[in-house]
């Protein structure tokens, strides 16, 4: 994920990603959020949400992406949070992790990526 929005949402939801870009022998966030900014919005929107329904001692422990889907590892959550982490990683399914639509999107890949379809063909042109 770009630089400025992991800033963004590191300054918004505050300490949650205080180990952004820390110590990799003592945090997996040391590598930054690992997707595509096309789930930028999915995972500000969660954070948004989950804001009022957590405690101080929350915090987010690792985003990245994993067989095609997002991934949302945090601890001090509450049970509504973890539902509610629980249904974006599954609508992270039918969103393209580069750009963000919902349009044409499929779950597919020798490593397995939610793109669109002109996402996908970009990255096979690589």
């Amino acid at each position: 994920m770009d630089k400025a929005k992991e800033k963004q949402l590191q300054d918004e939801f505050a300490p949650w990603f205080e180990n952004l870009y820390g110590d990799p022998t003592k945090t997996c966030l040391a590598w930054g959020l690992c997707v595509g900014d096309g789930w930028y919005p999915l995972i500000y929107d969660l954070c948004k949400a989950i804001k009022p329904l957590v405690g101080p001692e929350f915090r987010v422990e690792q985003v990245k992406e994993k067989f095609g889907g997002l991934r949302f590892y945090c601890v001090g959550g509450s049970r509504e949070a973890y539902d509610l982490i629980s249904k974006a990683e599954n609508d992270s399914f039918t969103i393209c992790e580069e750009c963000g639509t919902k349009e044409d999107v499929t779950v597919e890949g020798g490593w397995i990526l939610t793109l669109c379809k002109t996402c996908r063909a970009n990255r096979n042109k690589k």
